[in-house]
């Protein structure tokens, strides 16, 4: 009796509040169209879903926001099928949340292809310009392409220069334990000849491996060279992130974006 009382109650709360249900209209395939071209070549719908989430924080008032969910497929640079999702749920001009996803995956696969027995974790693929604005950019400006579009285009991808002249770098863990019967500074370094000799697979390498152990060290990297820490202090920043992304900043004025 109780459940039902509290269903009455909600079907009757939602009559007379405003909100209780919203049908998202968008279609991203379309919208995006030029940008999926631009970034993904060749691609097509593969299936749609429809989902409804139940977004009230209380139980007996549900609020329902139905969408659409389109499945893309695309053919990589070495011609195996890719897909990845997009949706019309949110305020997002363009699917620049996704296809940033879409390329950690690209070079996640990549770094283990060529280094199998490497330790790769949480990867992350960041840019200091404009990622920090949750997707909320309007790709089709002028400067996005002319500057920018390499970060996501996997159309023209190529692993050997993906970095060269490219504000983006990924953030990584590296697990290389500890090395038995060897001394606490012999591990360590032991785990950094792992990463130096990794580092040295990938041309022009942005990045931020952060290496397990014994301790926990954060190493950087810059066109593949390593920067040390203490040359990092005097850039403007709280943490040593801000201050290496400044430094990324510094070296390409040319790409940023006002």
């Amino acid at each position: 009796m109780i459940k039902k009382a509290l269903t009455i109650v909600a079907m009757v709360s939602c009559v007379l509040l405003t909100g209780c249900y919203s049908l998202e209209t968008g279609n991203p395939t379309k919208e995006s169209k030029q940008v999926l071209n631009e970034m993904l070549g060749e691609w097509d719908v593969k299936d749609t879903f429809i989902e409804t989430d139940n977004t009230s924080e209380v139980p007996i008032v549900p609020i329902l926001q139905t969408y659409k969910i389109w499945q893309i497929v695309y053919s990589d640079h070495r011609g195996k099928e890719r897909s990845f999702f997009l949706n019309n749920k949110g305020e997002e001009t363009v699917p620049l949340y996704e296809l940033n996803r879409n390329m950690e995956r690209i070079l996640k696969n990549e770094m283990r292809r060529i280094s199998p027995d490497f330790d790769i974790k949480h990867l992350r693929l960041s840019d200091p310009y404009y990622f920090g604005y949750n997707g909320n950019i309007d790709i089709n400006d002028e400067d996005f392409y002319k500057k920018h579009k390499k970060i996501y285009n996997v159309k023209d991808f190529k692993f050997t220069n993906y970095f060269k002249d490219n504000t983006a770098y990924i953030e990584f863990n590296h697990d290389c334990g500890q090395v038995a019967g060897t001394s606490s500074e012999e591990t360590r370094i032991l785990c950094k000849t792992e990463v130096d000799e990794f580092v040295q697979k990938i041309p022009h390498f942005n990045g931020v491996i952060t290496v397990f152990s014994n301790e926990i060290v954060d190493y950087f990297y810059l066109q593949g060279k390593e920067v040390p820490v203490e040359s990092l202090e005097s850039q403007k920043g709280e943490s040593i992130l801000e201050k290496y992304e400044n430094l990324v900043r510094e070296r390409y004025p040319n790409l940023k974006i006002s």
